[in-house]
């Protein structure tokens, strides 16, 4: 008794199926939706000329035969070079802030990149100037705490310095101490 609900539906099963491809002309996909139409034909395996385009259709009133046309291909365009893609756009220029954690650390940036130089308000900073043909300075307005802005020129290895001093009022007494900074940027 439990095998009978599984052997009715083996039973059904082919019958709804082959119910489903009846003979109405709308579910048989070899036969014509309109009679007046030709059967519908299989796609051609795919051709190895590029760009070539496939014409199906029905016979034509000057076409003696009742089957369908076989597919035709276009001839491919001659004296045409083809088309290559074009160029990705270039990419954006990053900024590069260089820190006071960045200290004896080894940066890199890429030609175009702007390079901002961002230690910090609590000491006086006096940052050496870096080769020009390398990092070009920028003459914008620097954020605070900011010692200088550049713009990589071209690849390369170039060194940032800059020394710190207290930070102290006018007419105040001030400790004497330097405080080092370097970084190297290579430039790509």
């Amino acid at each position: 008794m439990r095998y009978r609900p599984l052997a009715a539906m083996a039973i059904a099963m082919p019958l709804f199926l082959a119910s489903c491809g009846g003979s109405h002309p709308q579910f048989r996909p070899d036969a014509p939706a309109d009679p007046t139409e030709p059967a519908a034909t299989e796609l051609p395996p795919a051709s190895p000329v590029l760009g070539a385009t496939f014409s199906f259709g029905a016979p034509t009133s000057s076409s003696t035969s009742s089957a369908p046309q076989p597919a035709t291909a276009a001839p491919a365009s001659r004296g045409q070079a083809p088309t290559a893609t074009p160029p990705l756009p270039p990419a954006k220029p990053n900024q590069l802030t260089v820190t006071r954690q960045d200290d004896r650390k080894t940066l890199m940036a890429s030609v175009g990149d702007s390079i901002l130089v961002q230690l910090g308000g609590d000491f006086r900073w006096r940052l050496e100037v870096p080769d020009p043909s390398f990092l070009a300075p920028l003459a914008e307005n620097l954020p605070p705490g900011s010692q200088g802005q550049f713009v990589a020129v071209r690849p390369g290895e170039v060194e940032l310095q800059a020394t710190g001093t207290a930070n102290c009022p006018p007419g105040s007494a001030c400790p004497l101490f330097a405080l080092p900074f370097r970084v190297d940027i290579v430039i790509r």
